[in-house]
């Protein structure tokens, strides 16, 4: 079985002037907070990032046109993935 470990996400809203970075590189990832802080919205943006579309975002997510770099590992190969809101690119690169 394959190994995918997720590493670091980046998230950028220019609509927002806004960026946030999610570093994630550990053995045990635990998401934890109060009702409305982001927990789900935390995975979509994962799963969506990795070329899916969750079944529901915030509608405030989906207004702040957000563009999204994702690096994880493929058994222990590196890859960058980008994905922008505004267009239906979704680049898989590896890292050198």
């Amino acid at each position: 079985m394959k190994s995918l470990r997720f590493k670091k996400m980046l998230l950028l809203s220019y609509k927002e002037k806004k960026a946030r970075i999610i570093e994630i590189d550990s053995d045990i990832v635990v998401v934890k907070g109060d009702n409305n802080k982001g927990k789900s919205c935390l995975l979509k943006s994962l799963y969506w990032a990795l070329g899916c579309e969750p079944k529901s975002f915030p509608e405030r997510w989906k207004k702040a046109n957000v563009i999204a770099l994702l690096y994880f590992t493929i058994d222990s190969v590196e890859y960058v993935s980008y994905r922008s809101r505004s267009s239906s690119v979704l680049l898989w690169a590896f890292v050198i």
